[in-house]
């Protein structure tokens, strides 16, 4: 079947194949040291992921729900272009840790795109939608409750927001790599934001790395790293929707 994409080409091949690709990193994050990333594979026997002090245990994988809805249509009043709207979700859920403080996590994931059977262009795939939601609960009585919430409407990588009482973090995406000077058009990493100051940021490329800022409180830090590992942990759905178009 012939794809077309009508979304921004991306550098990413090119970034996996260079060892030395990484997500620009803000300036006021350059003196954090940072935390590479092991066991990104998650799911795999002796392969947990984990990064600095903090770890992930006991990951769980729902199945994968997908979703299809005819939207029909035409070309003109002779050529049919047969519409359609892909989606699927999927659920996982794990614990987190960081020495003896701990929490739960439940996350769902989902990602969506139009599907059109024109003449002679074959498949054309637009309008992809993919989103991230997490819940994160530490463990403890008086520990505050954070949630998670992200989403994509251009193609181009997740944002959203990383809340709790009275706490806000903005979660942006950046399409910079340290070795080149051309934009990915694709999320190669994400930054945590506090009234638009950089307080931590993930690398979703290589292998991964993660940085906090120290001179945050310790549950803020704990909520970001656990943010940090739903998003390294999330699958790639949007590839998934694609290959079943």
């Amino acid at each position: 079947m012939r794809h077309i994409h009508l979304i921004a080409p991306a550098l990413l091949a090119l970034a996996a194949g260079c060892a030395g690709s990484r997500m620009v990193v803000p300036g006021a994050l350059a003196p954090v040291p940072d935390m590479e990333v092991h066991g990104a594979q998650g799911w795999m026997p002796g392969h947990a992921l984990r990064f600095g002090g903090y770890a992930v245990r006991d990951l769980h994988r729902g199945s994968r729900a997908h979703e299809g809805e005819g939207l029909g249509g035409w070309v003109s009043a002779a050529i049919r272009n047969d519409r359609s709207r892909l989606r699927q979700t999927e659920t996982f859920r794990f614990r987190f840790a960081e020495g003896e403080v701990d929490g739960r996590a439940e996350c769902e994931q989902s990602a969506a795109l139009s599907h059109s059977k024109v003449p002679v262009l074959g498949s054309v795939l637009y309008d992809p939608e993919a989103s991230l939601g997490c819940a994160f609960t530490p463990a403890g009585a008086s520990a505050a409750a954070w949630r998670l919430d992200m989403s994509d409407h251009d193609g181009r990588g997740l944002t959203g927001i990383l809340g709790s009482e009275g706490v806000r973090f903005q979660v942006a995406r950046s399409d910079r790599l340290s070795d080149t000077r051309w934009r990915t058009g694709e999320a190669v990493g994400f930054v945590f934001l506090e009234d638009g100051h950089p307080v931590g940021s993930v690398d979703v490329v290589n292998g991964g790395r993660v940085r906090i800022d120290p001179g945050l409180p310790q549950e803020q830090r704990f909520a970001l790293a656990a943010a940090s590992a739903a998003i390294l942990l999330r699958t790639d759905l949007a590839t998934s929707v694609e290959d079943e178009a």
